[in-house]
């Protein structure tokens, strides 16, 4: 995204590999944001949302989110491959698995506007299914929550900008109307 970048790393200690995505600078309001999309993030628990281990910064002051590595593909990825008529994908994904996939991204959903975040920024590119098949929704540098801290930045009507690729945008976060 424009406030950070997603690298893979080595967790030496529980020696696996891990997500990590690092603002892209040591303060101002890209951290800010960071810090934000974190904390939101930490506060969701769904087997469907990715999850968040820790929060920290880095020897130059960045702040940093690690993560559980998410491996497999993309939704864009299959929808891509189904659209080209790849016989492979639409043996592995037929109308039954794709309506479960559809399914897991939902409950993902009501689990965030449960928890009063909604995803901002939700399309096939955010979404992973991994190698066993799980359902895991990613990317929340555009999540909300319905209600934000009295300090969040807001426009001049009160309402917050919105962020994200309008193509996804939800019609209430287009509007402003959401966090």
């Amino acid at each position: 995204g424009g406030a950070g970048e997603v690298l893979l790393a080595r967790d030496r200690e529980l020696d696996r590999t891990v997500a990590v995505k690092r603002a892209l600078s040591p303060g101002g309001e890209g951290a800010a944001r960071m810090i934000e999309e974190i904390r939101t993030l930490g506060a969701l628990d769904h087997p469907n949302i990715v999850a968040l281990y820790d929060i920290g910064v880095d020897d130059d002051g960045h702040v940093l989110g690690v993560m559980r590595h998410v491996e497999g593909e993309t939704l864009a990825q299959i929808i891509a491959r189904l659209a080209d008529g790849d016989a492979e994908t639409h043996r592995r994904f037929p109308f039954a698995r794709r309506a479960e996939l559809f399914r897991q991204v939902l409950l993902a959903v009501q689990s965030a506007h449960a928890q009063g975040v909604v995803h901002g920024h939700l399309r096939p590119a955010a979404v992973t299914v991994g190698r066993y098949g799980e359902v895991t929704v990613t990317d929340w540098s555009a999540a909300r929550r319905v209600h934000p801290a009295p300090d969040a930045p807001a426009n001049d009507d009160g309402a917050r900008a919105p962020v994200g690729d309008p193509a996804y945008l939800s019609p209430e976060q287009a509007r402003g109307a959401v966090g």
